[in-house]
């Protein structure tokens, strides 16, 4: 089925779909994750449920009216992680300056949006890879590749620590204390719950979601490969260098030989530490210094995550095996409208509709042809008065993020405005 969401993230959407249908959220499989920031549409599939059961979830009281599904179909295959091609990103950016109104300004907007098209731009992890909570997710996967399960447990507990004393009790009150915990903290709950059944925390990290744990992981290895990136353009430039390592490009390939050529960095590849990586010979100190300066951990941890098991001989968490990613994403596709302060107020309310709006507008129309009554729509507060807007269409490859797009286009046109400020001299500031 194609999963609608808005305001909540893939995990946490799942969750709510999991409860009202009284399945484990692990059981859902999805191509990749969406931010919870944007409005965003996913395929979803999920073994050996009825479609009658998931059309009734709706009527649940835990059911979360930000979420709405289509297409509920069987097929014989299931959506697998990293099962897409790439996303594709629709945005408006609002409160642009009015100045931008001008010929010059206008032509430096689409000069960088054409540059941004051509050579790309930093293939950095986005700030969300690293969780919007007090305690972010690189400290817990920190602690789990350190193997230091206590410091763990509490970081992912947060203020619930204060229960675990309750819970280590097991007693009626304890388990009140537990349930009464909002359901977005599945958690924080299911760990307490560990822990007043008499688990270590070893053991009760283990009764959380595989794909919790790897996300945890992931973040510390999301942060060295920033930092090693960084680094790389900071000490060796954008152009490649003999020990750099290179993406294998498969035969007939020659658009993205061509675009390798305006951005030398596409075909460059930085590993995420794990057992199954090697690293570029002029960047290991980096990773290896940057493991005890970020993580306080030595870079040989990474490859050994995973090693531990229990008597039945599962693995203790996820094992950080590594991959490598490109240092540079090109967009496969880009185009750009610019809205003038008259233009953006000409379109109302909303720059940009969903699906979901085009159905409340189509539900609107047939109201109002019947001759019903019809409320606003809208669901989105009206630009400011004299702001302009740009609107942005691009597709990017998988696990590439939209907002570093946005922060290269917007900080070459700060170049932009500051080069021109000191050619014309400081009277034309």
């Amino acid at each position: 089925f194609r999963l609608y969401q808005e305001g909540l993230g893939t995990h946490e959407a799942l969750e709510v779909i999991a409860r009202c249908i009284g399945r484990r959220a692990g059981e859902f499989q999805v191509a990749g994750t969406k931010d919870r920031r944007a409005l965003s549409l996913q395929r979803v599939s999920i073994c050996r449920l009825r479609r009658e059961s998931l059309l009734r979830a709706v009527l649940h009281p835990w059911w979360d009216n930000r979420i709405r599904f289509s297409h509920a179909e069987y097929q014989d295959k299931p959506v697998r992680l990293g099962d897409l091609d790439g996303n594709h990103f629709r945005l408006a950016l609002r409160g642009v300056s009015a100045k931008l109104c001008i010929p010059d300004a206008r032509a430096a907007l689409e000069q960088g949006a054409t540059s941004l098209r051509e050579k790309g731009f930093l293939n950095h992890f986005g700030l969300q890879r690293f969780g919007s909570q007090e305690i972010r997710g690189h400290l817990v996967g920190s602690a789990l590749i350190g193997r230091r399960w206590d410091d763990a447990m509490k970081l992912i507990l947060g203020d619930a620590a204060d229960l675990l004393g309750t819970a280590a009790r097991g007693s009626t009150p304890a388990m009140q204390a537990i349930r009464s915990l909002p359901h977005r903290h599945h958690l924080e709950r299911e760990l307490l719950r560990g822990i007043a059944d008499g688990l270590s925390a070893e053991g009760a990290l283990r009764r959380l979601p595989w794909r919790s744990l790897f996300m945890y992981i992931n973040c510390a290895q999301s942060l060295l490969f920033n930092h090693a990136l960084s680094q790389r353009v900071s000490l060796f430039g954008r152009e490649r260098m003999p020990e750099d390592m290179l993406l294998p490009m498969a035969s007939g390939e020659a658009s993205d030989c061509n675009r390798c050529q305006t951005s030398p960095l596409a075909q460059v590849v930085l590993p995420l530490p794990g057992r199954d990586v090697v690293y570029p010979p002029h960047l290991a100190k980096v990773y290896a210094q940057a493991s005890e300066d970020l993580l306080g951990l030595p870079l040989e941890a990474f490859h050994r995550a995973g090693e531990d098991q229990d008597a039945d001989g599962r693995h203790s968490l996820p094992t950080a095996h590594g991959t490598y990613r490109a240092a540079a994403v090109v967009p496969s596709e880009i185009s750009w409208e610019f809205l003038s302060p008259a233009e953006a107020a000409t379109r109302g309310k909303q720059l940009l509709h969903s699906e979901v709006d085009r159905l409340y507008a189509e539900e609107a129309q047939e109201r109002a042809d019947s001759g019903a009554t019809v409320g606003s729509t809208s669901r989105w507060t009206p630009p400011k008065h004299g702001d302009a807007a740009v609107l942005l269409n691009l597709t990017l490859p998988s696990s590439a993020y939209v907002t570093l797009a946005v922060r290269e286009l917007t900080s070459r046109q700060a170049v932009n405005r500051e080069a021109a400020a000191q050619s014309n001299g400081a009277g034309d500031n």
